[in-house]
C-alpha cells in the first residue's frame, strides 16, 4: 500500500517536523543500544572482555546499518507521505 492512513499520516507528519538528521541520529543510537546489548551478551557468555577494538566495531556497524536503514525508511516513508498528502490534507 503507498499510502499512509490518517494516523500513520499525523505520525509521519510529526517526525517530518524534527527533521532528518534528528531521526538518522535515533535510529544509529538504538542499533547502537542493540548491538551493544548483544555484544555484551554474548561476551558474558565466553568471559571475555570489551576492549576497544570492539567497541568500534559495534560503533562503525550501527553507524553504516543504522544510517543506510533509517535513510531507506525516510525515502520510503516520505514517498507515501506525499502520496497521501492530497488524501489527508492538514489539519
Amino acid at each position: 500500500m503507498n499510502v499512509l492512513d490518517h494516523e500513520e499520516y499525523k505520525k509521519w507528519a510529526l517526525i517530518r517536523q524534527g527533521g532528518k538528521f534528528r531521526y538518522v541520529l535515533k535510529w544509529i543510537l538504538y542499533f547502537f543500544l542493540f548491538m551493544t546489548l548483544i555484544h555484551g551478551f554474548v561476551s558474558l557468555l565466553n568471559g571475555k572482555e570489551f576492549g576497544i577494538q570492539e567497541v568500534l566495531t559495534v560503533l562503525a556497524v550501527s553507524l553504516l546499518v543504522g544510517g543506510i536503514g533509517s535513510l531507506l525508511r525516510w525515502m520510503i516513508f516520505e514517498k507515501r507521505f506525499q502520496h497521501s498528502h492530497d488524501r489527508n490534507p492538514p489539519g
